[in-house]
């Protein structure tokens, strides 16, 4: 019989499964394993609990490490063992929100002043435009100030690009 960890291989190979989420899920189980000193198959739910809570309390690793391998963990036990003894009934973890950055109204106006909305949301990390807007009227007394280059063509002021195009149709009358 094949060691339990190529039977799990295989199984991930024939689900479809990435190379990368087989290397991820091998190496989150045998973590698991090595850490009890003891087969995954003698390891318990109350167990595993405890072991996510040291990646996440003790090893300080991020929300999204400590998911595959509770993801990992869930396909070992849930799918490919499957035997009933034991069956991870782990809900989902929540990623925990991060506090937007507060920028002060000096900065917002230097980042808005020279830049569309779009760009604005983007950089302020806003997922809806409606929240950006909020921002707009910071900028009423700037908007007044900008020169639009559309002015420049209604001005009675010579554009140099257009005199290098006079320059060009005499040359070619000669």
């Amino acid at each position: 019989m094949k060691p339990l960890k190529v039977q799990f291989h295989e199984f991930m190979q024939f689900k479809n499964f990435a190379e990368r989420t087989q290397e991820m899920y091998l190496n989150a189980v045998s973590e698991l394993s090595r850490y009890y000193n003891k087969s995954p198959k003698q390891i318990g739910q109350d167990e595993i609990i405890q072991y996510i809570l040291y990646m996440q309390n003790q090893k300080k690793l991020s929300f999204s490490t400590c998911n595959v391998a509770l993801s990992a963990f869930k396909c070992f036990y849930n799918q490919f063992l499957n035997s009933g003894t034991i069956v991870l009934k782990i809900p989902n973890r929540k990623r925990p929100k991060k506090l937007p950055i507060i920028y002060s109204q000096a900065e917002v106006e230097r980042v808005i002043q020279h830049t569309d909305i779009r760009t604005v949301q983007h950089l302020l990390g806003h997922s809806d435009i409606s929240t950006t807007m909020v921002y707009l009227h910071v900028t009423n007394k700037l908007i007044s100030k900008v020169k639009s280059p559309l002015d420049n063509l209604f001005s009675d002021e010579v554009d140099p690009f257009d005199s290098v195009l006079d320059d060009d149709k005499e040359n070619s009358n000669d």
